[in-house]
């Protein structure tokens, strides 16, 4: 069970929606099939339970649409999948495909104050690149060089400097 009392599943479809709402405008249900690799009647399931709880608009062979509850939640999932996948990928050097299967299966029940940590660090990864950074409590990460946490000056200045001897 998810942080949100969802099976991981429906969580799964409520983000499907979500994106295919977000790429293409609509949702039908033989879409989140194709996309979600599932049966039909799998799809009518998930919305049947998905309805009945007020996180989707559902009536047979019409568009599917979010609620604005459903809408939140899938902007939740989707942005704890995106946080870690960016992390994986960017800070752990993982594979996309490996990165995207397992930012699929942890996003069920990630915090948002480590979603927010995560991604707070990717940015800095990606800002500094020494990337020798630690945690401080009450600003996030810092570079242990500049002792800041806006991007790492020195870093980036000896960086240049560097190159410029090259």
């Amino acid at each position: 069970m998810s942080c949100a009392g969802l099976s991981s599943s429906l969580e799964d479809y409520l983000e499907t929606i979500y994106r295919l709402i977000d790429e293409v405008q609509v949702a039908r249900a033989r879409d989140i099939a194709r996309n979600m690799g599932v049966s039909m009647s799998s799809v009518t399931g998930a919305l049947k339970l998905l309805s009945r709880r007020e996180l989707v608009n559902y009536v047979p062979y019409e568009l599917v649409t979010l609620t604005d509850a459903g809408r939140a939640l899938a902007e939740d999932i989707a942005k704890r999948h995106d946080a870690l996948k960016r992390f994986f990928v960017t800070v752990l050097a993982v594979d996309e495909e490996l990165a995207e299967d397992t930012a699929c299966r942890m996003e069920h029940c990630v915090p948002t104050d480590i979603v927010n940590r995560l991604l707070r660090f990717v940015d800095y990864v990606q800002a500094c690149p020494n990337a020798q950074t630690a945690w401080h409590q009450d600003t996030g990460y810092l570079c242990m060089r500049s002792g800041t946490s806006d991007g790492c000056d020195v870093c980036r200045q000896k960086e240049e400097a560097a190159s410029a001897q090259d």
